[in-house]
């Protein structure tokens, strides 16, 4: 606060219904991206449903920017390019995409949990690097290296 005055009771309970606010958005957007990623796995190259990905991973992301959550601002931001090039058809939406991006997912969820019960929410720092793998395999034609089992094997915890 710039006024000098000490704030920090009030400004405690407003960051705590902001971040109640942030947590239960994010969870409604997650199911609801969790179900647009069902579609698209029968119709991979459906625009409305690629649109309607980038959305809520672009609310996702700024929402978690302006809440201060770095690592889930930098994982949506990757994600957000993924599904930008999904969108504009210089990608198409494969298996190996889908499954990180549902693991993306689970990670996310993960992170809320955590959030609400006050810990640590840990790194993706796994999932990015898989992110970027299959990134330069789509520009080179590659294939990336396997996936992990699950979700609970990228959180690195802080």
């Amino acid at each position: 606060m710039t006024d000098g005055l000490n704030h920090s009771a009030d400004y405690d309970d407003e960051m705590s219904e902001y971040l109640q606010t942030f947590l239960d958005e994010t969870e409604e957007q997650l199911d609801d991206l969790v179900e647009t990623m069902l579609s698209l796995e029968e119709a991979s190259t459906n625009e409305e449903d690629l649109n309607e990905a980038f959305r809520l991973i672009h609310s996702i992301k700024g929402s978690a920017g302006m809440m201060g959550l770095d690592q889930i601002t930098m994982l949506t931001h990757h994600l957000e390019n993924r599904f930008e090039r999904f969108r504009s058809g210089t990608e198409q939406l494969d298996e190996p995409t889908m499954n990180l991006v549902l693991r993306c997912i689970d990670f996310l969820r993960q992170c809320n949990d955590r959030l609400r019960q006050n810990e640590s929410i840990g790194s993706p720092q796994m999932l990015l690097t898989e992110l970027k793998e299959l990134e330069k395999a789509a520009t080179s034609g590659a294939r990336p290296a396997k996936e992990p089992a699950s979700a609970t094997d990228e959180v690195i915890s802080d």
